[in-house]
């Protein structure tokens, strides 16, 4: 654990070095002293310690590690820590790597780029970013960064919102489209982790789309019933001549069961999909309006007043530090919402918006 950590030092130094490098001198020195095959070798070493499967099917099967028995119990949490740090050196190792062959000339370290020598790197392709950056006098230069944990939270719907939306006038507008939205994108992913850590509402979250999948196939039957077996009844039969009198209009006997269970099922999916949209997409835009509201002036009128909080009580994550630690109540005490509650239910019905899937 101590050469994992002093490793995980040692290579953020040499990226501190390379960070906002124009000029080819450092990176040259740098590939004179260090080999590529070290950095591959010492990537691999790391990823045996948090994916030993991948180890597994590289090593050798003479080798040792192929040898070694395999341990079946669960992990310890020191064990989990421990892995999760060799992943976070392995990144480190990888920026380093790819970010010095920018600056190879004979292009070897480019080609080495495969999974026949780093053995994770599909997974360190997901987790490392770059962005181009333009330089007056310098030209296109490339900085590589790791992708936060918490940006993997980030739904597709939201994405797209932000492509569709960015002022795409110049590159400066881009950027400060992006800031602009920041803010909310990281509250929305801090709410989708939540959201997985729940073990229901992850239930719910990665059945979306089946269930959306269902709802729809489950309306065009109900269609295509009503279409098939509904027709007129004349004198208690559905055979009416050409001169009887088309009395009702209903579905033929046996399919009628049939409908009603399917359209409480469409009830019921219905139900469900404004709920997990209210509790996915809703609640961050709740918490967005009230601290957005938070940060006007304090309104006039009693109604205005009431839904307006201070900023210490509006955002969500300052409100649950400050009150951590305090005793929670109890009795009747504990039924009574708390202001915080009241102002986001007042909110929910009284913004329309809110209501639009």
């Amino acid at each position: 654990a101590k050469l994992s950590h002093l490793k995980g030092s040692c290579i953020i130094a040499l990226l501190s070095l390379l960070e906002c490098v124009n000029e080819p001198y450092i990176p040259t020195r740098m590939l004179g002293m260090l080999e590529p095959d070290r950095l591959i070798a010492n990537m691999n070493v790391q990823t045996a310690k948090y994916a030993p499967h991948l180890a597994a099917e590289k090593v050798d099967p003479k080798d040792k590690l192929r040898r070694t028995p395999t341990d079946t119990r669960p992990p310890s949490e020191r064990a989990i820590a421990a892995a999760k740090h060799a992943e976070e050196v392995a990144e480190y190792f990888y920026v380093t790597f790819i970010t010095l062959s920018e600056f190879d000339p004979s292009e070897g370290m480019k080609r080495k780029l495969t999974s026949a020598h780093i053995w994770d790197i599909a997974n360190l392709r997901r987790k490392v970013g770059v962005i181009e950056i333009s330089r007056e006098g310098v030209g296109l230069e490339k900085a590589y960064f790791i992708i936060p944990e918490v940006c993997r939270f980030l739904t597709h719907q939201s994405k797209q919102h932000l492509q569709l939306t960015v002022n795409r006038a110049n590159l400066q507008t881009q950027l400060t489209g992006f800031s602009e939205s920041f803010e909310r994108l990281y509250e929305e992913m801090k709410h989708q982790q939540k959201l997985t850590e729940n073990k229901v509402l992850n239930l719910y979250r990665t059945t979306l789309e089946w269930r959306e999948k269902i709802f729809f196939y489950n309306a065009l039957l109900i269609n295509a019933l009503f279409i098939l077996f509904y027709s007129y009844e004349c004198n208690g039969t559905f055979m009416c001549g050409d001169h009887e009198t088309l009395q009702f209009f209903r579905i033929k006997p046996g399919w009628d069961e049939v409908v009603t269970l399917l359209a409480c099922l469409q009830c019921l999916l219905a139900i469900t999909r404004q709920w997990w949209y209210m509790v996915e997409r809703g609640v961050p835009r709740l918490n967005h309006i009230i601290k957005d509201v938070s940060t006007r002036p304090p309104p006039e009128g009693w109604f205005a007043s009431l839904l307006y909080l201070p900023p210490s009580m509006a955002d969500r994550h300052l409100h649950a530090s400050r009150n951590k630690g305090k005793p929670e109540h109890t009795g009747l005490r504990k039924l009574v919402p708390s202001r915080r509650t009241f102002v986001a239910a007042a909110y929910m019905i009284t913004d329309p918006t809110l209501w639009v899937i």
